[in-house]
């Protein structure tokens, strides 16, 4: 091996160990970013053992807490999107036991535009939440999914639905979901 590639690996584990995450760096907008962590204790079941999470704020004030999940033995991972296009997000992550391997760690990723071509509907309009007293959907840019109760699209179930506006297939949903933003009616 070539001793500036041995040096470059060698760097790569040092910023990996000192962080205990994989050297991860950017989040595009709207797509899942995975970090991944060891932990140093075991666990009799690490699935319901261990509870940890990593808090993610962004330059603008935005906070989002994201939980770990087992991988295992004693591997951690959490998965994060980024909501914003542009700026940087800040993580630190925490545990309920203090394990040395899963709390206290952090670390910076750099926001910036989704890379999807072509853009899903996730992609334009990012992720759905419910309103509170809401039932309908809402993108996370305001954007409504609206059922129009017509039944030519209803007896496909909602997983159907789901599954042809995440592959961005417009023609197959008219009829069955409108897209309106609020206070007006947009096709998308």
């Amino acid at each position: 091996m070539k001793p500036s590639l041995l040096l470059f690996t060698a760097l790569l584990l040092a910023a990996e160990h000192a962080t205990g995450a994989e050297a991860v760096t950017t989040a595009p907008q709207w797509q899942e970013t995975e970090l991944t962590f060891t932990s140093t204790r075991d666990a009799a079941n690490p699935h319901t053992d261990t509870e940890a999470w990593a808090d993610f704020t962004h330059d603008d004030g935005t906070k989002l807490r994201r939980p770990m999940f087992w991988d295992g033995g004693r591997t951690f991972r959490v998965r994060f999107a980024s909501t914003k296009s542009s700026g940087t997000w800040r993580w630190t992550t925490s545990d309920r036991d203090g394990d040395p391997g899963l709390r206290g760690r952090s670390g910076t990723l750099a926001a910036g535009p989704a890379a999807s071509e072509p853009p899903t509907i996730f992609m334009r309009h990012g992720f759905w939440s419910i309103p509170p007293g809401g039932r309908n959907l809402v993108h996370a840019e305001g954007l409504v999914v609206a059922e129009d109760k017509q039944p030519t699209q209803l007896h496909e179930g909602p997983m159907a639905v789901l599954e042809r506006m995440a592959l961005g297939d417009k023609a197959g949903l008219m009829g069955g979901i409108a897209l309106a933003r609020r206070g007006g009616i947009q096709q998308s």
